[in-house]
């Protein structure tokens, strides 16, 4: 059960897996540094190819930023990770889906919580690409104690609640990793 991992969410909607296509190579990561890393790596405002803000079209960004042939030949070798691990996500998804299953949480509610009269709730709407944004937001609650390094919430009484959108931008895949990373918990 989400509260045994120390994690409670009322909502995570994950709106828009169809769009990976047209969204950022997405991380499914571990630590917090290796999110402030990522975000390190691209800017945080990226002009789209079209003008079309329902279907927002960035593979000139991606064809700029693919990695080249050396660092693809060496990811075959283990050398060199590719940022986006399919195999990681699904891993995440599937877990997600088994621990909705078990706990018979079916629709569009996750989680269903009666709030304690000392909760402190932390709540992320619609999120879309702001990818930059959600790192340094995490990073503040890192500062604060709310969270350590793996994003796992060590003061007692804090819920953390991804309610919205994470679809139509850049980074789409990568705040659906740092969502299910901390739904699965």
């Amino acid at each position: 059960m989400m509260r045994r991992c120390g994690y409670i969410f009322l909502g995570v909607l994950l709106v828009g897996i169809g769009s990976f296509h047209q969204s950022m190579l997405g991380v499914s990561f571990t630590t917090l540094i290796e999110a402030q890393e990522y975000a390190a790596q691209f800017p945080e405002y990226v002009k789209t190819s079209n003008k079309d803000w329902l279907r927002p079209d960035f593979s000139s960004f991606h064809r700029e930023n693919r990695p080249g042939a050396l660092r693809r030949f060496a990811s075959w070798f283990g050398v060199s990770y590719p940022v986006w691990d399919a195999r990681k996500f699904k891993t995440l998804l599937k877990s997600l889906v088994i621990s909705r299953e078990r706990d018979r949480l079916q629709g569009e509610f996750a989680e269903q919580y009666k709030p304690h009269k000392e909760d402190k709730f932390i709540i992320w709407g619609d999120l879309f690409g702001a990818f930059h944004s959600l790192v340094r937001e995490l990073t503040f609650l890192h500062e604060q104690g709310i969270i350590n390094d793996q994003f796992k919430i060590v003061k007692p009484n804090y819920i953390f609640i991804f309610n919205g959108s994470v679809s139509k931008n850049l980074t789409s895949r990568s705040l659906k990793g740092i969502a299910s990373r901390d739904t699965c918990r």
